[in-house]
């Protein structure tokens, strides 16, 4: 059970826990300050001329207008 040195303390040390990581597993609550992991921090790369020619590439074959931003990119 919990580490205590009053049993009674112990078992409700142990119930609490369990239900707390159980209830954070279930619901997929995150435990760190990171809140959201798709989060990008710092400012994008620019494309290299080879990731704006492939953009434009696609963009020529499926007939699409150039509206997209070709400046940056996810690093």
């Amino acid at each position: 059970l919990g580490q205590n040195t009053d049993i009674a303390k112990a078992k409700g040390s142990a119930e609490t826990y369990a239900v707390k990581y159980f209830l954070q597993k279930l619901f997929l609550i995150p435990t760190s300050d990171n809140l959201d992991p798709d989060k990008v921090s710092g400012k994008p790369r620019e494309l290299t001329e080879e990731e704006k020619k492939q953009v434009e590439e696609v963009l020529e074959r499926h007939k699409l207008k150039a509206s997209i931003n070709t400046t940056h990119a996810k690093s």
